[in-house]
């Protein structure tokens, strides 16, 4: 799967909306702070938890496979 690269603010909210269930999420660091969005298990909040980090970081996200 290949990545991609995504900018996070501490100001604002990003949503990824994945096609099935989030199964597990892992944070890189400190800096960012992530949930699943409130009866919805395929949308994952992602924010910055510090004003103006310097340092780039990573998350990877797993959901469920898909079936068809």
């Amino acid at each position: 799967i290949e990545p991609y690269c995504m900018e996070v603010t501490y100001d604002k909210t990003s949503h990824l909306i994945f096609p099935t269930a989030i199964r597990y999420v892992d944070l890189g660091s400190e800096y960012l702070i992530a949930g699943k969005a409130e009866d919805a298990e395929n949308v994952l909040r992602v924010k910055a938890s510090v004003k103006e980090f310097g340092t780039e970081t990573n998350f990877s996200v797993r959901s469920e496979e898909h079936t068809s």
